[in-house]
């Protein structure tokens, strides 16, 4: 029989015990994620970089640029959880436990290219800082990261968050390109966790929105492979 070419296209489950109930872009995204953290675990960060080491080289110099343009200019992007069911306690224990875990940070984004210790992927460095490839919108970020003070942190700290943590990055060449300042504050049941992160002043404007975009995603992942952690300790 000749069909009607007028009528809008669609599509449904009839059956299937496992998927009746499904959202297929759900489905898709966590098989994307799982294909990634396949190959990047394959891979690791060394050759992860290796492969994608023009556009880092190249990023590395502008963030170098802006660093240098905006002195000590920053601009500043503000985030806030409310985490339940995960003891702020086993959070913090979680967190330094995982720092450089880097199947973990893999499956937490699916651009994160590395996060691990800077001797596993440059053996002659010397160091075991952690460092960090990822991309922040359209232009990529490698930074060594730092667990220190910076100056002027007192003042972005609220008296509500008794508990807080200083992070700094740097370039390979040892520039300052991001700083933050992590607090908690204990509930009943969680914490809530707010996040000031920050940038040289001089960064493209349209780079805040993905950075947290970017902080967004990884940060809902996070909770939740430390919350795992939890329910099964």
């Amino acid at each position: 029989m000749r069909q009607s070419k007028t009528g809008a296209f669609d599509f449904a489950v009839v059956e299937g015990e496992f998927i009746k109930n499904k959202d297929l872009a759900t489905l898709e995204l966590e098989a994307s994620r799982r294909a990634l953290a396949l190959l990047k675990n394959r891979l690791g960060a060394a050759r992860m970089l290796e492969l994608i080491r023009e556009e880092v080289e190249e990023t590395d110099r502008l963030w170098e640029g802006w660093a240098a343009e905006s002195g000590d200019e920053w601009r500043v992007n503000l985030m806030e959880f409310k985490v339940s069911g995960l003891p702020l306690s086993h959070w913090l224990k979680w967190v330094f436990e995982n720092f450089t875990n880097e199947s973990m940070h893999f499956a937490a984004h699916p651009e994160h290219y590395a996060w691990t210790q800077a001797d596993r992927i440059y053996p002659d460095c010397g160091s075991s800082t952690p460092i960090v490839c990822e991309p922040m919108g359209e232009f990529m970020m490698r930074a060594t990261a730092r667990i220190e003070k910076w100056d002027g942190y007192e003042a972005y700290i609220d008296p509500d968050y008794p508990h807080h943590l200083t992070l700094m990055g740097y370039t390979i060449n040892g520039i300052p390109i991001s700083r933050s300042l992590s607090q908690f504050r204990e509930t009943e049941d969680g914490f809530f966790f707010r996040l000031t992160a920050m940038k040289p002043a001089k960064i493209p404007p349209a780079m805040r929105e993905r950075n947290q975009e970017h902080g967004f995603l990884e940060y809902a992942k996070y909770f939740k492979f430390a919350y795992d952690d939890y329910v099964g300790s």
